[in-house]
């Protein structure tokens, strides 16, 4: 469990990584959507036990920043064109493998 919260979180880091490299909104960097009326939201309070799950959470994902750097960089340095990534399949399965997944062709 606790391992597949980690991979979780390592991927959520990795996906976001690129989507900051990519202007944050998927690359296409379109105008900003910001509504002209602000609607009032009453939200209730975080209970205590969700705030310690969200601050795990945050530790988590804080922890991995240095691998997921790491990761993105192997990525981005084997260069394979034409949606024929063999090493970065091998790459990504690797560690997830080596993370208690199972692979399947």
């Amino acid at each position: 469990m606790r391992s597949a919260l980690r991979i979780s979180a390592l991927l959520l880091v990795a996906t976001s990584s690129l989507a900051t490299a990519q202007g944050g909104r998927g690359g296409g960097g379109g105008p900003v959507n910001t509504p002209e009326i602000a609607f009032r939201v009453d939200l209730p309070g975080d209970d205590p036990k969700l705030q310690a799950l969200k601050q795990q959470a945050m530790r988590l994902v804080d922890s991995m920043s240095t691998l997921t750097q790491q990761m993105v960089d192997q990525v981005f340095s084997f260069g394979e064109l034409g949606f024929q990534e063999f090493e970065t399949s091998k790459y990504l399965t690797g560690i997830l493998e080596k993370n208690g997944f199972t692979i399947t062709p």
